[in-house]
């Protein structure tokens, strides 16, 4: 998440887009590093909602492309416009 932050403060002119089950994790590891509480992370936790960085889920690429078996081209280009790719299994 700190690269999330400080993405913003180096460019705050850029919106930062966070899905919200990252935000919810972050704040369920906030409230309890030692004793986390896995089943309060959702994309509709409302610590989440709040946060300046949400982003619909519909606004950001699927999560499925990440999944074993359903590995897909990434959407994120690199410095020299080639289309990352996962190898991921």
């Amino acid at each position: 998440m700190n690269f999330f932050v400080d993405a913003g403060d180096r460019n705050p002119n850029i919106a930062i887009r966070v899905h919200p089950l990252l935000l919810s994790l972050v704040a369920m590891i906030e409230a309890s590093e030692d004793n986390p509480d896995m089943s309060s992370v959702s994309e509709t936790d409302e610590r989440a909602l709040n946060s300046p960085y949400y982003n619909s889920p519909s606004t950001l690429p699927p999560l499925e492309i990440h999944f074993s078996g359903k590995n897909g081209p990434s959407l994120l280009p690199n410095q020299n416009d080639y289309t990352l790719t996962s190898v991921a299994n």
